[in-house]
């Protein structure tokens, strides 16, 4: 299930980023818990290409290591870094960083700061995204995605006080 929340996650902040900012938000602020930090990185696919763990040897050059991922008061940041080259062309890229350092996507780190550019973020994104309905088996008519981040000024959301 972790693949599960994580795609809808993902697939919420890839969405997120490619809106082209102008005269609104510049920064947006998601907190959640640690786990929520690795059902993320793993709806991304981060850890797709990891091997099964031997029940019998200690592998210290695996990269899912809990313990480094989500130590006691971890963050996660998804950047979008607006950067202009020397030839006065601006790209956009996705970097994200993950208790103070850089945590490259395995396979895009193209651009500056081992960043990865826009398109091919959302591109391995959408790759992984899983179907929530399906997966979950919901009633057909849940939501199958995340909205809040930009539609939470115009949208009807149900609070607990409309419930009393």
């Amino acid at each position: 299930m972790s693949y599960v929340l994580g795609s809808v996650l993902a697939n919420a902040t890839a969405t997120l980023l490619q809106q082209q900012s102008g005269d609104g938000e510049k920064l947006y602020l998601s907190f959640s818990h640690d786990n929520d930090i690795l059902h993320y990185l793993t709806g991304l696919g981060l850890f797709d290409d990891e091997p099964q763990m031997d029940v019998k040897e200690i592998d210290f050059k695996r990269s899912f290591k809990t313990g480094e991922l989500v130590p006691l008061g971890a963050r996660l940041l998804t950047e979008r870094l607006s950067c202009t080259s020397s030839s006065g062309e601006t790209e956009t890229f996705v970097r994200l960083v993950l208790n103070d350092q850089v945590y490259p996507i395995p396979g895009c780190t193209d651009g500056p700061g081992f960043s990865c550019p826009l398109n091919d973020y959302v591109e391995l994104t959408s790759s992984h995204i899983v179907d929530y309905k399906e997966a979950c088996d919901a009633d057909s008519d849940a939501p199958n995605y995340v909205s809040f981040y930009w539609d939470w000024a115009v949208a009807d959301y149900p609070s607990v006080a409309d419930e009393e």
